[in-house]
């Protein structure tokens, strides 16, 4: 009886092991299951341009992922992240701000949150991340350390320049249309052009008819420019000066200038100012500009009419 006794217990004890057995088995294969989502996590953070590092205050490096060395560029270079530890982080980076900024932000704050952050890595390469960082206690000596999540988006801001600078020529060749249309040149017949001033002129508008015209006497082998300014609504003694410029640099080309539709507001400013313009033809309309102009080239309109005959 004594022996079947200690067979049953000796049955159970077997039993408990091998139940003991069993969830131990189970806690490693969870760990195991457990470990291969992290690693499965941490492959999609890389491809998705996220790496991780822990640092001293003093730039040293506890450990870093395999996705902070792509977004170093130093795959290639530590193939083994393992090896980095005990390095600098300005061995990882060139540093385009002031050294430690953002560990003084962090010391100060405790965290620095969605911060950007721009470097070089030491390949040559510009960057730009935005940095996720947080004051933690080292595991085992207590001491605070930054854990950092590094975000890669220099894809985006790439894309940003870009389309900045796509927006920048687009409203470039808005304003050059707008310069033209301001103040165009119109070819009338060979050695002479026409440009109507319409609205107000400042000094930048004013380089722009300056440059225009003198192109338009190169380009046209213009001997005769008519500037016709029934469009111009404000008169200031800025205007006159920028008109004057103009008709004397016309003038340096070897073109003569006829000045058509003058207001008696225009008129008076040029008298006030004292401005010399009995050099000048000015005539009150553009019709009258163009006959001045045909004339001064031997050029006569002769108007024909024909005669018809009734018969009864």
């Amino acid at each position: 009886m004594a022996d079947l006794e200690m067979s049953k217990q000796e049955i159970l004890d077997e039993l408990l092991a091998a139940q003991q057995e069993i969830t131990d088995l189970k806690a490693v294969i969870a760990a195991h299951d457990d470990s291969r989502i992290s690693m499965n996590q941490q492959k999609m953070l890389e491809v998705a341009g996220v790496g991780m590092v822990l640092y001293k205050f003093d730039g040293t490096v506890l450990s870093i992922d395999r996705g902070a060395l792509k977004i170093f560029d130093l795959e290639d270079v530590y193939p083994d992240p393992r090896a980095v530890q005990g390095k600098k982080m300005g061995d990882l980076m060139v540093y385009t701000g002031r050294r430690g900024r953002l560990r003084s932000i962090i010391r100060e704050q405790g965290k620095a949150q969605n911060v950007l952050y721009d470097f070089k890595t030491v390949k040559g390469d510009l960057r730009w991340c935005l940095h996720d960082s947080y004051v933690i206690q080292h595991p085992e000596t207590g001491e605070d350390i930054i854990q950092a999540i590094i975000r890669d988006i220099t894809e985006q801001k790439l894309a940003e320049a870009e389309q900045e600078r796509l927006q920048q020529e687009i409203i470039e060749a808005q304003q050059r249309a707008i310069q033209e249309l301001s103040t165009p040149i119109i070819p009338v017949m060979d050695g002479i052009i026409v440009m109507p001033l319409v609205g107000s002129i400042d000094s930048l508008r004013a380089k722009d008819l300056l440059r225009t015209l003198l192109e338009g006497i190169t380009h046209y082998r213009a001997r005769v420019v008519i500037l016709d300014v029934t469009g111009v609504s404000i008169v200031d003694t800025g205007i006159v000066n920028h008109l004057d410029k103009t008709i004397q640099a016309a003038r340096l080309k070897g073109a003569r200038t006829i000045v058509t539709g003058i207001s008696d507001a225009v008129a008076e400013t040029i008298v006030d100012l004292g401005i010399d313009w009995g050099k000048i033809q000015t005539l009150s309309n553009l019709q009258a500009g163009l006959l001045a102009a045909l004339r001064s080239l031997g050029i006569q309109l002769v108007s024909t009419a024909s005669n018809t005959t009734h018969s009864d």
